[in-house]
């Protein structure tokens, strides 16, 4: 490598380090400010380009820059906090299946999803769906055969989120998130039968607002914290909590609700699988937005994503198994 060439690498790694740091930095402001928790959801990147950058400045022998950076990826490891495969407690346990999938509103072409949704008709037993419209509500319908119950009839503009379920849905809650002067998006919680449940599975989903403005922050905060004092107050052993919530774990606002709620976030691997946006290839540049929350007594088997078949976002796939006779808190 010549001598311009090897400049130009430091001086464009150089570059790259000033974003990585300033962005890091900002991240730590997340709980006061809605752009700086826009930073917060990097944490994956930070880790990754900052050992990157690391082992660059390392060869350059810029031995500051090098240390700054593997500090930089050092935190973000940690903030990571990994959580690896949860095994079911018996041999003999149920299992569920759930999809979680926003299909992107512009998107006027729904084979893909219909046929993805047929192909797995053995193996999902709920799937959740965002960003719906009057035309997917009637291609969804098409599937009765396979899921007969499905929530709730209609779409809306605050609601447009869609359950399709192969197990009966016994009740259905559509819930309001808005408080007064704050109008927010709508969230819907089912009581689902489930072969081997003594008691309904309590099923929780919504589409939260994107933050990317003040009023929009505050409103996707307020509409997580409303679900999570619901379910802070369910009495049920069973509850799964799914969503497109434009939030990653790593905001500060998403642990919160997360303690709130008492659910647990488990994965496989060092991070989530990431789902937006789907244009990047590599897993490492999508962060991980769409998520789906289970109480402790479901056992989580399987946590993945797939193609994202024509949207901006992968589809989440989550496999639980729990023990017979579980039930409703005593």
């Amino acid at each position: 490598m010549d001598v311009n060439s090897s400049l130009l690498i430091l001086k464009i790694a150089k570059i790259m380090a000033i974003f990585l740091c300033l962005g890091f930095i900002l991240s730590y402001g997340a709980r006061q400010n809605w752009l700086m928790d826009l930073f917060s959801h990097f944490v994956i990147q930070y880790f990754v380009f900052g050992l990157i950058l690391a082992i660059i400045f390392a060869i350059f022998q810029s031995w500051t820059l090098a240390l700054m950076c593997l500090i930089v990826a050092s935190i973000s490891v940690y903030n990571l906090e990994p959580r690896f495969k949860q095994q079911a407690s018996s041999q003999n346990a149920h299992t569920i299946t759930i999809a979680q999938y926003n299909q992107f509103h512009a998107t006027k072409n729904h084979d893909a999803m219909i046929e993805w949704l047929k192909n797995n008709a053995a193996n999902f037993d709920i799937v959740t769906i965002q960003e719906i419209t009057p035309e997917v509500v009637k291609s969804l319908q098409s599937l009765n055969d396979i899921y007969p119950y499905q929530f709730p009839e209609s779409p809306t503009k605050h609601a447009d989120v869609y359950i399709i379920s192969k197990h009966k849905i016994i009740a259905g809650e559509i819930i309001d998130t808005s408080s007064p002067g704050l109008p927010s998006k709508t969230g819907f919680h089912a009581r689902i039968e489930i072969a081997g449940l003594t008691d309904p599975l309590s099923f929780y989903t919504i589409h939260t607002k994107s933050p990317m403005s003040k009023k929009r922050f505050k409103q996707r905060n307020q509409e997580l914290s409303h679900m999570a004092n619901l379910i802070e107050s369910d009495s049920s052993k069973a509850i799964i909590f799914t969503g497109d919530w434009n939030i990653s774990p790593y905001s500060p606002h998403f642990k919160s609700m997360l303690i709130k709620s008492k659910l647990s976030h488990r994965y496989n691997g060092l991070w989530p699988p990431t789902t937006w946006p789907s244009i990047f290839l590599a897993h490492f540049l999508k962060i991980p937005i769409d998520h789906i929350l289970a109480s402790d007594k479901l056992h989580l088997k399987n946590y993945s994503t797939i193609g994202a078949m024509r949207s901006d976002h992968h589809p989440i796939i989550a496999e639980f198994a729990f023990d017979k006779k579980l039930g409703s808190k005593e």
